[in-house]
């Protein structure tokens, strides 16, 4: 991934803060097959940290991929940015976003794991259902493991990028901010929520 420094995440806690918050991505392969999947990070297991995820049993590609080196690509918000919104000219159309690009090797995990993994999920996203037990039984649950395989991916790099407008005048990222702002698309909501958040590209609102 092409980063300019002034774009690059230096920092391995931003990085994990974003695994943590856009946790949906790809896993690509050395084939270059793609597959879309749900990830849990383990900050200190390693180096770098390490990935947990799980797929179907039928996906043959990626059951093949034990200790092969895989790419996994997270997506954060995005959103097109309007020449029109700057107060420098002439200037063209871009797409601002923040992105991380995670390497490491895969291992496939046995069935005991697998079904950790599988509780930790329902944890990260839905704690109620293990509350419970109703919806989602031990039972149902270690007939279901039967049918998808868990894996870790070890961490041997992490790349972070955020393309916020963080190379535009103070004026022209005040611009981008208020055209964002009365825009009604949700893509064009989070990533302004997202700049807010990490205090970049706010022009003359910065602190």
């Amino acid at each position: 991934m092409h980063i300019p420094k002034t774009m690059k995440v230096e920092s391995r806690e931003l990085i994990h803060q974003f695994i943590e918050a856009f946790s949906f991505g790809a896993i690509i392969s050395e084939q270059l097959e793609a597959n879309h999947l749900p990830f849990l990070l383990q900050r200190s297991e390693g180096e770098l940290g390490t990935l947990y995820g799980h797929f179907s049993r039928a996906n043959q590609h990626l059951a093949t991929q034990d200790g092969c080196t895989v790419m996994v690509i997270l997506q954060g918000p995005h959103s097109y940015i309007s020449p029109t919104w700057y107060v420098s000219s002439p200037a063209v159309p871009t797409w601002n976003y923040a992105a991380v690009h995670i390497h490491g090797e895969m291992k496939l995990l046995p069935a005991a794991d697998t079904i950790k993994i599988l509780d930790e999920t329902v944890r990260a996203y839905e704690p109620e259902l293990l509350n419970t037990g109703e919806t989602l039984t031990d039972e149902y649950r270690d007939r279901l493991v039967k049918g998808v395989i868990g894996f870790k991916i070890n961490i041997t790099q992490m790349l972070g990028k955020q393309k916020l407008g963080q190379n535009r005048k103070p004026a022209d990222q005040l611009g981008v901010v208020n055209g964002l702002t009365i825009q009604s698309n949700t893509d064009a909501i989070s990533l302004l929520n997202y700049m807010k958040e990490v205090g970049i590209g706010l022009g003359e609102t910065n602190s």
